[in-house]
């Protein structure tokens, strides 16, 4: 069975060892480079990894080879919930267990001892994954309600999918989620 652990000194290190008695391989990044492939049955927990400021690819229609083939030509860590992954020695995956967003999320981060970056937190797009840009209030003056515009000064931009975003009520409530999982 695939063990990940995450170990922290100069950033974040993984420990990856198969099931087959081999020595394993140490990989050391820092948690801004963490990168994961999510599969169809945790899009929810997509969306929150790249709230908390994770590169994490995801698709509904990714089926298990499709995860495989990114995991093996780009070097993401496969998060899911299938079973499958746990027999097999040598993939870099994530098997999780729990039934809800939460409590995969706390699942996975307390698993692995993974502390995110609250700097990084809203630097991602939650729709597609981009990294967001930091935009001027007269760059997004003609396409936020007026409302917004009197009442925000931060805005970001999905250079992918153009989305805009901006501080308001649901950002005080995603922080407070996360306040749960990261107590």
């Amino acid at each position: 069975m695939l063990q990940l652990l995450f170990k922290f000194s100069n950033g974040v290190g993984i420990f990856i060892k198969d099931g087959n008695g081999g020595q394993g391989r140490y990989m050391n990044t820092s948690s801004d480079k963490l990168t994961f492939v999510v599969d169809r049955m945790l899009g929810r927990l997509a969306k929150w990894l790249r709230v908390a400021g994770f590169d994490a690819l995801y698709d509904g229609k990714y089926k298990r080879e499709d995860l495989i083939k990114i995991s093996e030509q780009t070097g993401r860590i496969i998060i899911t919930r299938d079973t499958w992954f746990e027999s097999q020695g040598g993939r870099e995956a994530v098997v999780l267990h729990d039934n809800y967003t939460i409590g995969q999320l706390k699942e996975f981060f307390r698993r692995h001892n993974i502390v995110p970056d609250p700097a990084r937190f809203f630097t991602r797009c939650i729709v597609c994954n981009s990294e967001l840009m930091i935009v001027s209030r007269d760059e997004v003056k003609d396409v936020v309600p007026s409302f917004v515009l009197s009442t925000q000064q931060g805005f970001s931009k999905c250079p992918s999918c153009s989305r805009i975003y901006w501080g308001g009520t649901h950002k005080e409530k995603m922080l407070e989620t996360l306040k749960v999982i990261f107590p």
